[in-house]
């Protein structure tokens, strides 16, 4: 579980720096301008996935892990809710 919460904090931190580059390049917090040139060379898999998310909208996400079907209902519940 703590593996899961590690890797949406990491991924809110990818999202944090392109929200903050869309501010310093002009485009006023709006993730979708910087997502699509970070598209076309991400400097790794994670600002890849992040700024796919933030292009296509980034309001929902799936859940994607070898263990979720295995973790206690309970945990999976906290991992949402995190």
């Amino acid at each position: 579980m703590e593996e899961v919460k590690q890797d949406i904090k990491a991924a809110k931190v990818i999202q944090d720096e392109i929200k903050e580059l869309s501010w310093k390049f002009g485009y006023g917090g709006r993730a979708k301008e910087i997502a699509s040139m970070i598209l076309n060379n991400p400097p790794n898999q994670a600002y890849y996935n992040v700024a796919l998310w933030l292009y296509a909208g980034g309001e929902s996400a799936f859940l994607q892990d070898a263990n979720s079907l295995i973790m206690r209902t309970n945990e999976l519940a906290e991992v949402i809710r995190f």
